[in-house]
């Protein structure tokens, strides 16, 4: 066992995780396995590694580059760049939290305030339950303000994410 058909299970694995945070799969492939490596990814390694086009991890690594997911390196003697992971992905994630999964929660939970307000007469020609709808507006409302929270905090590494979610995890008394 060399390990590569297990590295390349955990990048795909990664970018299908990515994938249903908005991104394109390949940017998940290529973020984790460039996150993961020891020493700085020039774009040759990864187009041979993933399989794909030396397109597609162009434009994909130059989404990266925006997001600040990755940072530049040096050049290989060939002239290669080469990418190195950022130091604080969790800035990142705290962002999506922010600009997207909360924008959706909140276009969510206004949709549901929206049904909750309707009354008995125009539930009941819509089959519409008014108990169920304000459960999930409650629901939805609760989430909202735990991401809020949560994005408030400066957690800037990896590490302080996973501090910060087992210290809430004991809080709950939760075990994992």
């Amino acid at each position: 066992m060399n390990g590569k058909k297990e590295l390349l299970e955990t990048v795909e694995n990664i970018g299908l995780f990515m994938q249903y945070w908005g991104f394109k799969s390949v940017h998940g492939k290529i973020w984790a396995y460039i996150y993961i490596s020891e020493e700085p990814v020039s774009t040759p390694q990864i187009v041979e590694f993933l399989g794909v086009s030396k397109g597609l991890v162009s434009v994909a690594i130059n989404e990266l580059l925006e997001y600040k997911l990755i940072i530049q390196a040096k050049k290989t003697k060939y002239g290669a760049l080469t990418y190195l992971a950022a130091d604080n992905p969790a800035a990142t994630v705290r962002e999506v939290l922010k600009h997207r999964e909360i924008n959706i929660l909140s276009e969510v939970e206004n949709s549901l305030n929206s049904l909750s307000k309707l009354n008995l007469g125009e539930c009941k020609n819509l089959n519409l339950s008014k108990d169920k709808t304000k459960n999930l507006l409650e629901l939805t409302s609760a989430h909202k303000k735990l991401l809020t929270l949560i994005t408030k905090r400066n957690i800037n590494s990896i590490t302080e994410w996973r501090k910060f979610l087992d210290r809430g995890l004991k809080f709950l008394k939760l075990k994992v």
